[in-house]
């Protein structure tokens, strides 16, 4: 009450032209102010107003240095005569019905001045020369990350969509760093940003309806959800924004958006067919063999190669087996394992048409890409391992007939023969 009763004084000092002796005094009466003066927009902007509209953001005319981040409150009739008004509210002064009723049309002038003016900062803070929807951009990165992260396919319900990117990410599913490189970049890009604008975005969705559970106004991103997933464009940002403290969140996804907007609609046709040479690798690789069977061939010419030829390509080989034993740990090299069950039927489907590039993406994370990098590792490292063994044997055989010491080939006799032989079957097989 003291505290209201100091501001009373120092608002008639304002009034006349005096300056604030206190500006810090009046924090909390002019958020207050603020706070109500939002609940006559039509879009309250829950969360970007806490940002632009602060206590150290809004001041009263002539109460200090300001600059663009601040809100001036003009020293004008309606100012001064509505925040008389609104003390002397506080105060629950007793007032005559006539002066009551004229303090009341006095805060609501005030109020809706007050309103009038915060949206047009908006504007001003946000770049807004043309309208543009902070929150219809927000959930567009977000909702691209979901997708490139595998968290939700495009194909999805749109709710079930909602529900993902408003959620805490898990672990990626999609393995960006295994796709093409603008996959992986995108990705990236927003691994620093992504839990801030979720925050922003969840604040300014939330309807306060009480202390209940939260409830979230879908409704309001919607349209951008399915305009991102119809056209893979993102909405309109600024060109050239400048966003200065207190905003840097809004200015970066104003970046993040124009990034989205760039790659995203390429990223599809380009996996699409990274993916599809992958396939047609490892096809040309297992040369109408299954996994299983073309590895078995390959284990028996390089065990019989490597018990005649110790150093018959160690390095090459230790890697083939490492990459073997991988496989097999993921159920690859059984032939009722789920897992090669799925990449067996991806490896020998048709290509398919797609009605868009979201399609198209619902249609590259649905493909087992795990097992297909597996996989395509273990049949090059097998064929590299094959190719160098054959040569270091032949290289062997070739080197000691040139030199004329048949003794040392003749102290190999089958063992030699065999591998040789098997090297030579294989290799023309899978080289």
């Amino acid at each position: 009450m003291t505290r209201l009763k100091a501001l009373a004084e120092q608002a008639l000092l304002w009034r006349d032209g005096k300056p604030i002796s206190d500006p810090s005094a009046w924090e909390i009466l002019l958020i207050d102010l603020m706070n109500e003066a939002r609940e006559l927009l039509p879009e309250p902007q829950f969360g970007l107003w806490e940002r632009v509209f602060t206590k150290d953001n809004v001041k009263l005319e002539g109460s200090g240095r300001t600059d663009i981040r601040h809100f001036v409150i003009p020293r004008e009739d309606w100012a001064t005569r509505g925040i008389e008004a609104y003390i002397t509210n506080r105060l629950g002064t007793a007032l005559q019905p006539l002066q009551l009723e004229s303090n009341r049309r006095a805060i609501a002038r005030l109020l809706r001045r007050l309103a009038e003016l915060a949206s047009a900062q908006l504007e001003r803070r946000l770049a807004q020369d043309d309208p543009w929807s902070i929150d219809g951009a927000t959930v567009q990165v977000l909702l691209a990350r979901a997708w490139l992260r595998g968290a939700i396919s495009p194909d999805s319900p749109l709710e079930e969509q909602f529900q993902e990117l408003l959620s805490e990410e898990q672990e990626a599913k999609s393995l960006p760093d295994d796709r093409v490189e603008s996959w992986g970049e995108l990705v990236k890009a927003t691994s620093y940003w992504h839990d801030k604008l979720r925050g922003m975005l969840r604040q300014s969705l939330n309807l306060p309806l009480g202390s209940g559970a939260p409830l979230m106004n879908a409704g309001a991103v919607a349209a951008a959800m399915k305009s991102l997933r119809d056209t893979m464009r993102t909405v309109p940002v600024p060109a050239k924004p400048e966003f200065s403290k207190g905003l840097e969140e809004i200015g970066k996804l104003v970046e993040l958006a124009c990034q989205t907007d760039g790659q995203l609609r390429h990223i599809p046709e380009r996996e699409n067919k990274s993916l599809s040479q992958r396939k047609e690798r490892a096809l040309a690789l297992l040369r109408q063999s299954s996994f299983s069977h073309h590895l078995a061939k390959v284990d028996d010419a390089m065990t019989r190669t490597v018990s005649a030829f110790v150093q018959a390509a160690p390095v090459q080989y230790q890697e083939y087996s490492t990459a073997r034993a991988r496989a097999a740990n993921a159920g690859l090299l059984n032939e009722a394992d789920p897992a090669w069950e799925r990449l067996a039927d991806y490896l020998l489907s048709d290509d398919v048409g797609f009605q868009g590039e979201a399609e198209k993406l619902a249609h590259t994370l649905g493909v087992p890409i795990a097992s297909l990098r597996l996989a395509l590792e273990t049949l090059e490292k097998a064929e590299l391992a094959v190719d160098a063994a054959y040569k270091y044997a032949r290289a062997f055989v070739e080197g000691n007939k040139s030199a004329g010491d048949l003794s040392v080939v003749q102290s190999f006799g089958e063992r030699l023969a065999a591998a040789a032989e098997a090297l030579q079957t294989t290799f023309d097989e899978v080289a």
